[in-house]
């Protein structure tokens, strides 16, 4: 038996819903740290080494724009949902739009 796209649209507003309970917890980076480390990382980003990957260090001196990115992270304070995804996503891409 199918679940088709209702059971798709429920998958996906699971995973919305468990990432924002992430970025608000005051513990996002040790869990999204965590969740690619297991691989589930995958399931919200599938092509996460893309995006946030291979920036230049004249950019992001820390690192690639992952390792920033954590270092944001780090510094989030509990509470503020909206600041932890802008915060995660603020770079997303930059790893395909970066030159080698």
């Amino acid at each position: 038996m199918s679940r088709g796209r209702s059971g798709d649209r429920a998958v996906s507003s699971r995973i919305r819903d468990e990432l924002t309970l992430i970025v608000d917890g005051g513990t996002c980076a040790p869990c999204v740290e965590l969740l690619d480390e297991t691989g589930l990382w995958h399931t919200c980003f599938p092509r996460r080494e893309d995006a946030w990957c291979g920036a230049a260090a004249a950019v992001h001196p820390e690192g690639d724009v992952w390792v920033h990115t954590m270092l944001l992270l780090e510094k989030l304070e509990p509470g503020f949902a909206d600041a932890g995804l802008g915060t995660l996503l603020h770079d997303i891409g930059a790893g395909y739009f970066s030159s080698a």
